[in-house]
């Protein structure tokens, strides 16, 4: 291992003990009482038919996602939807943990997927 990929790997281990240690931090003065009351009343009646179709939903949004960055890349490289679908969740959890920094997390691995250039991704993503 070299030292540019050793510092890569100490950085981003400090990342994430510096955002585990402000979750934990959060997380102790979160109140488990009102979240388990509002579990309990959402588990009632239709409520568990509308927490499957709110989880279905989002995952036929991450499909149609990858059809649309397929439908994109097409003049290019022809790929398939079921192989820009992992780069797509794993982007969208880059926005989730890292807001709008995440976002080049996709078009970065939608790139190294398609063996096309990076900066191909970024147009792509402006469009």
């Amino acid at each position: 291992m070299n030292k540019k990929r050793l510092l890569a790997y100490v950085v981003v281990a400090a990342v994430l003990a510096a955002l585990f240690y402000l979750q934990f931090r959060t997380w102790r003065r979160f109140d488990w009482d009102v979240f388990l009351a509002q579990t309990r009343a959402v588990t009632r009646g239709w409520g568990p038919i509308h927490i499957f179709l709110g989880i279905a939903f989002t995952y036929i949004a991450y499909f149609m996602r990858a059809v649309r960055w397929r439908i994109f890349l097409r003049p290019v490289r022809k790929t398939t939807s079921a192989a820009l679908v992992a780069p797509t969740l794993i982007g969208f959890t880059g926005v989730a943990l890292l807001a709008r920094l995440g976002e080049m997390i996709r078009p970065y691995l939608i790139a190294r997927k398609a063996d096309l250039p990076f900066s191909l991704q970024l147009a792509v993503l402006s469009v």
